[in-house]
């Protein structure tokens, strides 16, 4: 009974592609790439009638920390998924109406912010500065139409923290090929139509129309709807 209770996880199955899944995919690959020799597996199940959810999307920060992790590299990234830079949101027309009136919430934080509160300070200024200008340089660098590093910046550094706006089609299918090619990913074009339990209760695999049972020790669902 203690052996099965400390049975080791070496086949992950993934259902469901799209930025999601490939991401899921990507990371489990990459920390787990010295296992693979020993029998270590991921398989991406995806379905070839079901189109991924997503269009353009915008990203947090942290998604440069992933690129990074999984090998990705950055100026490829920029290059197959039409992807830019973005250093915030600006909520336009937002107490008044007037073309003029906006404000940014930047991907920068204030300077300190850990230490100290800005805000008290801001509000005794004379009001003609937003509080992003007041406590970051990054609203500034958007109107002046500015990126967030240079062309001398290492990939996935910063200058100014930014995350992407990407086409998520173009960006699932650069993940695909990087974790297959790069990362030993198995890719199933499949349609699952049912988990086969054990005794138990838990999954013991994928009964899918194409590609018969597939087994694993491990199931990830990333079919979003």
């Amino acid at each position: 009974m203690l052996g099965d209770m400390v049975r080791p996880i070496k086949k992950i199955v993934i259902v469901g592609g799209g930025t999601a899944g490939w991401l899921t995919a990507g990371v489990i690959a990459a920390k787990h790439r010295g296992r693979m020799a020993a029998g270590f597996s991921v398989t991406l199940v995806e379905s070839p009638n079901t189109p991924i959810i997503g269009v353009g999307e915008g990203t947090w920060p942290t998604l440069r920390t992933t690129l990074s992790r999984i090998g990705v590299s950055e100026t490829e990234f920029l290059r197959h998924c039409d992807a830019a830079f973005k250093q915030g949101a600006r909520f336009a027309r937002w107490t008044t109406g007037a073309p003029d009136d906006g404000y940014y919430h930047p991907l920068m934080l204030p300077q300190s912010f850990a230490q100290l509160n800005l805000v008290p300070h801001w509000l005794a200024e004379d009001g003609n500065r937003s509080f992003c200008d007041a406590v970051c340089p990054q609203g500034r660098l958007c109107d002046d139409g500015l990126a967030p590093k240079t062309i001398t910046t290492s990939e996935f550094d910063a200058v100014a923290n930014y995350a992407y706006h990407l086409d998520a089609g173009k960006f699932a299918a650069f993940l695909q090929r990087h974790c297959c090619e790069k990362l030993g990913v198995h890719h199933v074009l499949a349609d699952v139509r049912r988990t086969v339990l054990t005794e138990d209760g838990d999954i013991r695999g994928l009964d899918t129309e194409q590609a018969g049972e597939i087994e694993g020790d491990l199931f990830i669902d990333c079919t979003g709807f």
